[in-house]
């Protein structure tokens, strides 16, 4: 996808491999599969393939493994094209809508479910600022539950905004666990190199 076209926010799949389903729908409405690219744990890149849904329009599905979930993308030149191609892949398919991410970690019943409600989240926020995710997000981050601050580090990773550079800081020189220590400061780099 060409860096500049305007792309959609991950579109989270309840189906963790669900890349028959998207191809199949794929070839009814006739998009070529175009690309596929493997995983490589060690360059940290996912499993990703892209249909070709017009000329600058493409859709891309992707296999994540920290989150354990299957995400879309649709990316194009056209943003009235990608608004469209989204609405129709959230129309078809069994895609979590923001309000339902936000509800399963208002639900979650225990540490390890919102460990994983709280990644999820992260994977499928929205891509400029939204205070209903921040606010979540940022509370698992003080979490007292080890597990929960964890995955919270991998949920800002995939939209690290600003926002959460006070508590990052603070995991960072604070944290009971050199292991989330670690990763709050690779965050903190993160948004320093964004920052440029």
């Amino acid at each position: 996808m060409a860096a500049f076209w305007p792309r959609t926010r991950r579109l989270v799949l309840r189906d963790r491999f669900a890349e028959k389903r998207i191809g199949d729908l794929a070839s009814e409405l006739g998009w070529p599969r175009r690309e596929e690219y493997p995983a490589d744990p060690e360059e940290g890149t996912d499993y990703q393939v892209v249909w070709a849904v017009a000329p600058s329009l493409t859709l891309h599905y992707c296999e994540d493994e920290i989150s354990r979930h299957s995400y879309l993308v649709v990316a194009g030149e056209d943003p009235v094209a990608v608004r469209g191609t989204a609405e129709l892949m959230e129309f078809r398919l069994d895609i979590w809508r923001l309000d339902e991410l936000l509800d399963e970690i208002d639900a979650a019943a225990g540490p390890a479910q919102l460990a994983r409600a709280v990644v999820r989240a992260g994977l499928g926020c929205p891509e400029e600022f939204d205070e209903r995710f921040f606010s979540r997000l940022h509370g698992a981050l003080r979490h007292p539950d080890p597990r929960v601050r964890e995955r919270a580090l991998w949920a800002v990773s995939y939209v690290p905004w600003p926002n959460y550079r006070p508590q990052l800081s603070f995991i960072r020189e604070n944290d009971a666990m050199e292991d989330l220590r670690g990763t709050a400061g690779i965050l903190l780099e993160a948004l320093d190199e964004m920052a440029l």
